[in-house]
């Protein structure tokens, strides 16, 4: 688990949309590209067409209650029940606030996204 909250920490502090920190996001989410090559096909989609939020949106653990917002100094903030996280863009704010969220409710929630 802390390997996700380090991870959390680096997306709050990266000042950009990274595609190879998202890729490391979905690998500590889902274990590995290969056991999941449709989901990690569609992952890659959504980043070549820069839809960052939206592949940020596929590491949320399912039934998560979540909200992301704007900060009026230009940075985001997403909170789910058991985190936030802030960071320049939504995508990454999603992304470390899921990473948070997972790391509290430990690898039962990883293992729920294969299903």
């Amino acid at each position: 688990m802390d390997k996700l909250v380090k991870l959390a920490e680096r997306c709050e502090a990266a000042d950009s949309n990274f595609d190879a920190l998202f890729m490391e996001a979905f690998e500590a989410v889902f274990g590995g590209r290969k056991s999941l090559g449709l989901q990690w096909s569609k992952f890659c989609a959504m980043l070549d067409a820069e839809a960052y939020e939206s592949a940020a949106l596929m590491l949320v653990p399912g039934g998560a209650v979540w909200c992301a917002q704007r900060n009026p100094d230009g940075t985001a903030m997403c909170l789910t029940l058991k985190s936030c996280a802030e960071a320049a863009t939504p995508a990454l704010a999603i992304i470390a606030a899921a990473l948070r969220a997972i790391a509290a409710r430990g690898l039962k929630i990883v293992k729920e996204h294969l299903k």
